[in-house]
């Protein structure tokens, strides 16, 4: 029995108990599976119904919690940040590329499939995160921001705290290949 059969089990029983307490007959219908055993049976179902009432916002703080205790268990969750990076909400990009930024400081190689996310969101207002995870990637992977290299020299026009890993990602990007910075 996982867990979440556990916790649905307990839910369930929690209920049923409140109910008897006021005196409201609880019985499941004839031939029909009851609760417990019709999540036991079917996990997945269980397990989207939590996901359900979970929202992005709730998702990307627990992925913020885990950048400060063990970054690169982030490598598990980089498809879910890939989508956030996208998200409507700005709370949700500027967590993720919080996280994406400490991602790539514990594994750049993790990182690269969010290259084009973080690019992005360089701008959207100049995200300094965004570009922090870009530097640490064109530092191990220069090949996987290079095709983003426009994006880095905008930023440069920008004043404030951007423009410095901006800057670092381009220098790795140069000293991996310094003909890449003469393009057109």
């Amino acid at each position: 029995m996982t867990r979440c059969d556990r916790r649905v089990l307990a839910a369930v029983e929690t209920s049923r108990r409140s109910l008897s307490r006021l005196q409201v007959p609880v019985t499941d219908p004839p031939g029909k599976p009851s609760e417990p055993e019709q999540f036991c049976r079917h996990p997945s179902k269980a397990a989207s119904m939590s996901e359900q009432g979970v929202d992005r916002r709730e998702r990307v703080a627990r992925l913020g919690r885990l950048a400060e205790t063990d970054p690169a268990a982030l490598a598990e969750h980089a498809a879910d940040m890939a989508e956030y990076l996208d998200a409507d909400s700005a709370y949700v990009r500027r967590r993720t590329t919080r996280a994406a930024a400490a991602l790539a400081g514990a594994r750049p190689d993790a990182a690269a499939d969010l290259v084009d996310g973080l690019t992005a969101r360089l701008a959207d207002a100049s995200d300094e995160n965004a570009a922090v995870a870009l530097q640490r990637v064109a530092a191990e992977d220069p090949d996987a921001v290079v095709g983003n290299l426009a994006a880095l020299v905008t930023v440069l026009d920008d004043e404030g705290p951007v423009v410095v890993p901006a800057s670092g990602a381009l220098a790795s990007l140069a000293e991996a290949d310094a003909a890449t910075l003469a393009q057109p």
